[in-house]
């Protein structure tokens, strides 16, 4: 027997007893993941290996701050999962650009002076 589908109560409550007795605690589980981990690749955890571990602790957003453009480049092709993985499905790519901080910052102040 199949449980029943989840329903979700959002009526008004009269008080917090009111709203905890209307929880239904035999519901299936939401499809979505509510929650994650963030995870900063740096050097120390830019290999395949490490990076499977993350994804098989509910890794569900990567960050990438060390290291050049090309690193970046090499950690997505190499060491993030490939289409036919399921949790290629959950997971986000979050590149940011600190190899030269300075230069960024002269790039968008020019673009707001012209």
């Amino acid at each position: 027997m199949e449980p029943p589908k989840f329903r979700l109560d959002c009526g008004t409550f009269a008080s917090q007893l009111d709203r905890q007795s209307r929880l239904q605690f035999q519901a299936s589980a939401l499809r979505l993941p509510l929650s994650g981990i963030i995870c900063t690749i740096g050097p120390s955890s830019n290999c395949p290996e490490v990076l499977l571990e993350l994804m098989l602790a509910c890794m569900r957003l990567v960050r990438i701050s060390h290291g050049t453009h090309q690193n970046h480049c090499y950690v997505e092709q190499t060491g993030l999962p490939r289409n036919d993985c399921p949790k290629k499905k959950c997971l986000q790519l979050i590149k940011e650009r600190q190899a030269n901080p300075e230069a960024e910052e002269k790039q968008e102040e020019q673009s707001k002076q012209s």
